[in-house]
């Protein structure tokens, strides 16, 4: 009898612990899976966040001033509001189809004012003239202006100017949609100055003194600055005479070397 009940005690002992395993298994590759799954949420919502076009540099078409006097806070929640309507729209419109099919106009209104409300979501963010611009003039749509493409990599995209200050002059560009240098991912920055490097020797700029043929590779932030394209781009300019490429002031002065110490200082603690 005893050697039935020890056999018993061990086989339970036994079971318990396989189904502690099972259980620990499970919850392991729940957990790996819901992992797995946040981490592409988060990837797409970031994806989504950079994309949406929140600030007044952020799309092609010129944007209504007075319009972006509204914070970005303010925007976003009319672009939220109206993509809440759109989504109640189309929610009543699918839950209730069985009972709507009796009454189609009501589904066709309930279906257009959800349609309506998705696409004023977007002229929320832009303005809502310049959205209706955006979307019907032909003159903003994709392959008006024409680009010669030279070098595509998985961050980058480069061609010619088609306004050249001198010949070869070209552009190279984040495929990363930012107004100004600092808005542009590491990543996509560190692709650029080696792109620009074989185009410089596509160019046959690779010289070996200084007093042969040059080039400037120039890259404007903000209206003070020069900049047009509200798009980050780094021109790459051939300078082979003095009449053609780029020409520039260069104002010059001698500085305090107190001043510049206190500079360096405060600086180097920013970077800290």
């Amino acid at each position: 009898m005893s050697g039935n009940a020890e056999f018993l005690s061990n086989w339970r002992s036994t079971r318990g612990i396989e189904a502690g395993d099972d259980t620990d298994g499970i919850a392991n590759k729940a957990k790996t899976m819901f992992s797995a799954f946040t981490d592409r949420v988060q990837e797409g919502y970031n994806s989504a966040y950079n994309a949406l076009p929140l600030h007044n540099q952020d799309l092609d078409a010129q944007q209504e001033p007075s319009w972006f006097k509204l914070s970005r806070f303010e925007r976003l929640v009319c672009f939220f509001c109206f993509i809440a309507g759109s989504i109640v729209c189309f929610g009543l419109g699918i839950l209730l189809f069985p009972v709507l099919t009796l009454k189609p106009r009501k589904f066709a209104m309930l279906w257009t004012l959800g349609s309506i409300l998705f696409v004023l979501s977007f002229g929320c963010l832009q303005g809502p003239v310049d959205y209706c611009k955006h979307l019907f003039i032909k003159s903003n749509q994709l392959g008006e202006i024409p680009s010669f493409k030279l070098l595509e990599t998985k961050f980058s995209y480069s061609f010619l100017d088609i306004q050249p200050t001198s010949k070869g002059h070209l552009l190279v560009i984040p495929k990363y949609h930012g107004a100004m240098l600092h808005n542009i991912p590491d990543e996509f920055l560190a692709d650029i100055l080696p792109v620009t490097k074989k185009l410089v020797k596509a160019l046959g700029l690779e010289v070996t003194t200084p007093d042969e043929d040059g080039y400037n590779i120039l890259q404007n932030n903000g209206r003070i600055a020069h900049q047009v394209v509200d798009h980050v781009h780094f021109h790459l300019i051939p300078k082979r005479d003095p009449e053609t490429g780029l020409v520039i002031g260069w104002p010059a002065r001698n500085a305090d070397m107190g001043e510049l110490s206190e500079f360096a200082k405060e600086l180097t603690a920013k970077l800290a």
